[in-house]
């Protein structure tokens, strides 16, 4: 015995091997119910006017409503009677790509842990609960911590925010050094030196003691004097000479305006 669910919206009889979302038994049926609807005027989206003039119609699946065939996207490829269009309109497609989308954040199952060095969340979805044993911020291991060294102070820390340095202080110093760094090489490069690295001046003037490699004197930290410290290289940058700390060395301004762009005085100190 065949079990009937539904039946014919027009002519009340059983639907039979059609698709669940079908309303009539034949297609005679869902003309008939359409022609009603175009006398009554209860056609959605589409005037008696526009079905007059022969404008083609369709239903959607989605929302099972009778619509103009310009609300549905039509195929790449091309059917033999003309044009073939997508059984569910363009509103009930982005409607149905929201609510899959929804569905599947709902639904998923999220596994996570927190990583001990920088705190940051490592997830995971499926059916598998394992995380990867390398955090994904700082690429290091998620349960055993890690001690640092800062790059400014070389202090240790376990932890930290500011990417490579202990504390906020730290790192607005390191990145204002990073900056004169930055600047002096490429100022370096235009005066066409052979190679130019990061010099750290107050390496250098700590290297050579604050001390004038020409005449000897104290040299100190305040700009535009006498004896103020500056750097100077040795084989000057005009002349080819590289920008490193082996060709850099502590004069005071006065010596430096007098060499100019001269060989003269060398380091004292082994490097």
């Amino acid at each position: 015995m065949i079990t009937v669910d539904k039946f014919c919206l027009q002519c009340n009889g059983p639907i039979i091997g059609r698709s669940k979302l079908a309303k009539y038994c034949s297609l005679s049926c869902s003309k008939k119910a359409h022609k009603k609807r175009v006398k009554e005027g209860t056609v959605n989206d589409i005037t008696i006017s526009e079905i007059k003039k022969g404008i083609k119609t369709k239903m959607c699946h989605y929302c099972k409503e009778i619509k103009s065939v310009k609300g549905f996207y039509v195929y790449q490829r091309k059917a033999r009677n003309g044009k073939s269009y997508t059984s569910i309109c363009k509103e009930c497609f982005k409607k149905r790509k929201k609510d899959r989308a929804l569905n599947e954040i709902t639904s998923r199952r999220v596994y996570y842990k927190e990583c001990v060095n920088c705190g940051s969340l490592n997830t995971t979805t499926g059916k598998t609960r394992e995380v990867s044993q390398k955090c994904r911020a700082c690429n290091e291991s998620i349960t055993t911590l890690s001690i640092r060294t800062c790059k400014l102070c070389n202090g240790t820390y376990d932890r930290s925010v500011y990417n490579g340095y202990c504390s906020l202080i730290c790192s607005s110093e390191g990145k204002e050094i990073t900056k004169v760094l930055n600047r002096d090489r490429r100022r370096a490069l235009e005066r066409k030196a052979r190679t130019a690295k990061r010099v750290v001046r107050s390496k250098v003037f700590n290297r050579d003691k604050w001390r004038c490699q020409i005449c000897g004197i104290k040299t100190i930290k305040e700009p535009l004097k006498d004896n103020s410290a500056e750097i100077d290289h040795i084989q000057p940058l005009s002349k080819g000479g590289p920008h490193t700390y082996s060709n850099v060395q502590t004069l005071c301004r006065s010596c430096n305006n007098y060499k100019r762009a001269k060989y003269k005085g060398q380091t004292k100190l082994h490097i």
